[in-house]
C-alpha cells in the first residue's frame, strides 16, 4: 500500500510540476493572448472528454457550438458576462447544498449527457478567466498573479486532502459517490488553503479577505471534486480520459478548478 501510495505521488506530483510550468510562464509574460490561448486549449481538451463521456457523438458540432459560445460571451456586455457567472456560481452553490445534504440521488439529470451544464461549466470557466484578467481589486498583485494564486490553491487544497486522506483519513464523508475521500482529507485541504491564504497575505502585504478566498476556493475545489466524481460514478468510469499519467485525463485535473473560480470571481465582481 505504502509502496502503491509513493509511486502514485510522485507520478502525479511529476504531471503537476508539467502542468504548474507553464502557467507561471504565462504569468511572468502577461500577455493576455498568450493567456486566453492557453485557457481556450485547456477547456477543448476538456470538453472533447466531456463529450466522450457522453451518448453524443458529434464531435465537430459540439466543439463548434462551444467555439462560438466562447466569442458569444467575450463580445457581450459586461453585465451578461456577470449574470453568466452569477448563473455558474448558483449552478455550484446549489449543487454543494445537494451534497452536503446527501440527496444527489435526486439530480437525476445531472450527468455528462446534459448539454445545458456542460456548456455552463466549461463556458463559465473561461468568462472567468477573462474577467479576472479586466477585474478592478484592491489587492496589491497583478490580476495574472491574482489567477495564479486561485489556481494554486485548488491545486494545494486538493494535495492536501490526497496526502491528510491516505495518512489519516478514517471518516468517509460521502462513500456513494466516492469511497475513498474522507473527513479528515477534507479538514487537511481547508487548513492548508488557510495556511497559503495566510502566506500570500504576508508576502504581497494584501488585504486579509485574501485568506478568506482561499478558504471559500478550497470548499469549492471539494465540491467540484465530488461533482465530477458524481458524474464519473453515474457512467461507471474511473477517469474521464488518460491524459494525464497519474491524474486520469484534464477533467480529473481540473474539476476543481471548474468549480472555485466561478465562485470566487463571483465574490470579486459583488466585492469590487
Amino acid at each position: 500500500m505504502a509502496k502503491e501510495f509513493k509511486s502514485s505521488f510522485i507520478t502525479r506530483s511529476i504531471t503537476a510540476l508539467i502542468l504548474i510550468v507553464p502557467i507561471f510562464a504565462i504569468v511572468f509574460f502577461g500577455n493576455n493572448l498568450l493567456f486566453l490561448t492557453a485557457i481556450l486549449a485547456t477547456l477543448f481538451f476538456a470538453f472533447h472528454e466531456w463529450i466522450r463521456n457522453s451518448i453524443s457523438r458529434s464531435f465537430i458540432f459540439n466543439h463548434i457550438a462551444l467555439l462560438i459560445l466562447f466569442i458569444l460571451l467575450f463580445l457581450a456586455p459586461n453585465r451578461l458576462q456577470e449574470l453568466t457567472i452569477f448563473i455558474s456560481a448558483v449552478f455550484w452553490i446549489l449543487f454543494s447544498f445537494f451534497l452536503i445534504s446527501n440527496s444527489t440521488s435526486r439530480l437525476y439529470f445531472v450527468d455528462f449527457n446534459n448539454a445545458f451544464i456542460r456548456f455552463l461549466v466549461i463556458g463559465s470557466f473561461f468568462l472567468c478567466s477573462y474577467y479576472i484578467l479586466e477585474a478592478k481589486t484592491i489587492f496589491s498583485f497583478s490580476n495574472y498573479f491574482l489567477f495564479l494564486v486561485f489556481v494554486l490553491n485548488a491545486a494545494i487544497s486538493d494535495s492536501a486532502a490526497y496526502l491528510s486522506g491516505t495518512y489519516f483519513g478514517k471518516t468517509p464523508l460521502f462513500p456513494e459517490i466516492s469511497p475513498n475521500k474522507t473527513l479528515e482529507g477534507f479538514v487537511g485541504g481547508l487548513l492548508f488553503s488557510a495556511l497559503f491564504g495566510v502566506l500570500i497575505f504576508i508576502v504581497s502585504e494584501s488585504t486579509p479577505l485574501i485568506i478568506v478566498l482561499m478558504l471559500v476556493g478550497s470548499f469549492y475545489a471539494f465540491v467540484g471534486d465530488y461533482f465530477f466524481s458524481f458524474l464519473k460514478r453515474k457512467s461507471g468510469i474511473k477517469d474521464t480520459g488518460n491524459l494525464l499519467p497519474g491524474h486520469g485525463g484534464i477533467l480529473d485535473r481540473i474539476d476543481s478548478h471548474l468549480s472555485s473560480i466561478p465562485i470566487l470571481t463571483s465574490i470579486l465582481i459583488l466585492a469590487f
